[in-house]
């Protein structure tokens, strides 16, 4: 769409110049005792024409920066949408000895980290977005501690227990990462209802 507006404004202004050009040819047809004026005209309408140009260009450049923050912003926000979701669903099935969890994504930062230059994110939202990476963070901890318990289990091995990389207790993990999830899941609630 933005090309279909600079390309009228281009239009708009050679038919505008054609125009001037026409009638000042004629102008100088009816009255040739002012041809001295026709390099001033000339001067004067190719300015016009940077004018436009440039204002266009300034233009364009804006919305397309701005774009490109609207997309960046969109995917952060679906991410952490999605891990709210997740959040949710992990939620109830925390004491599950059996079932494996998955990392949730962090990667919202690094998408933000790597747009800084493009994006215009007050202290308020961005300081939101720091405290949901910091406990996801926190919560692929407790899901990297949680899976090595269980996996003597799911593997039917032994108890989970007996042969863990921890000696911490399924519960006692599982009510910290569910304490961990409902949290995320505020703080998600919390930033996207104010987007």
């Amino acid at each position: 769409m933005l090309n279909k507006e600079k390309n009228s404004w281009e239009l708009t202004t050679i038919a505008i110049a054609v125009i001037l050009s026409i009638l000042f040819f004629i102008f100088l047809l009816l009255f040739p005792e002012f041809t001295y004026l026709a390099p001033i005209y000339l001067l004067f309408g190719m300015l016009i024409t940077a004018a436009l140009n440039i204002y266009m260009n300034k233009k364009h450049d804006a919305e397309k920066e701005e774009r490109a923050m609207n997309r960046v912003l969109t995917n952060v926000r679906n991410t952490i949408l999605q891990n709210r979701k997740i959040a949710a669903d992990y939620s109830e099935k925390a004491l599950s000895p059996t079932q494996k969890f998955y990392q949730l994504n962090s990667g919202f930062w690094d998408i933000i980290s790597a747009n800084a230059t493009i994006l215009e994110i007050n202290g308020e939202e961005l300081g939101q977005i720091m405290d949901i990476k910091m406990i996801t963070d926190e919560i692929n901890g407790l899901i990297s501690t949680r899976n090595d318990i269980i996996t003597p289990v799911s593997d039917k091995v032994t108890s989970a227990f007996a042969l863990s990389k921890t000696s911490t207790p399924l519960s006692t993990v599982a009510y910290t990462l569910r304490k961990k999830l409902d949290i995320l899941i505020q703080k998600s609630d919390n930033y996207l209802s104010q987007v």
